[in-house]
């Protein structure tokens, strides 16, 4: 008996399929082989939010922020000598030292202010980044490179650390009140013994 060769008629459809492959190849599934995937109005997909209609089964991708929840701090450090005013071609120096440090670590640098005194600046880093490790960061980079671009600063500061150590953080983007800067100045140079107490 011979066998029976299908037709065309007994074929099932078959249906082109586009698949994202490096080499972008295309494959033929038939119909019946085909995932049977229902979406519902609206899922999340790593960093795309996948909107169906169900009228015209269109497939939208609208961008999400990559970091929707990201952590904001406003940051403050002052230079270890008193004498040693942040001023001239130091400040464009840390400005581009900053965003430096910040794409290198993947963080957001918002904003700098940079006064003869202290270096403000506001960061938004991911929520299991400790602000102390961001700062650290920031004081050991831009110390070694103060130093090697600037000598005048390392003939009188015997360290490695141009930045003291205390630092002030606040949670957000806004600045430090003149106030409390000028209080956290006032008490670290007391306890550095630069400046004397204040009588209680």
């Amino acid at each position: 008996m011979q066998d029976h060769l299908p037709t065309m008629t007994d074929r099932e459809p078959s249906t082109l399929v586009e698949t994202r492959t490096d080499n972008k190849k295309k494959i033929n599934i038939s119909e019946r082989e085909k995932p049977r995937i229902s979406l519902p109005n609206s899922i999340k997909l790593k960093d795309r939010v996948v909107l169906t209609s169900d009228s015209d089964h269109k497939v939208h991708l609208e961008p999400v922020p990559t970091h929707p929840y990201d952590i904001s701090y406003a940051c403050l450090i002052i230079p270890r000598f008193s004498s040693h005013l942040l001023m001239g071609d130091i400040t464009e120096s840390l400005r581009l030292w900053m965003q430096q440090i910040c794409v290198s670590f993947a963080w957001r640098l918002d904003n700098i202010n940079i006064r003869p005194d202290y270096m403000q600046w506001f960061l938004s880093v991911p929520p299991a980044t400790p602000p102390s490790r961001c700062i650290r960061t920031v004081q050991e980079h831009t110390s070694k490179r103060i130093f090697e671009d600037f000598p005048q600063f390392k003939r009188e500061n015997l360290s490695n650390e141009f930045w003291a150590s205390r630092y002030m953080v606040l949670l957000g983007n806004l600045p430090h009140p003149q106030d409390m800067i000028s209080e956290f100045i006032t008490v670290t140079r007391q306890q550095q013994g630069i400046q004397p107490r204040r009588n209680a």
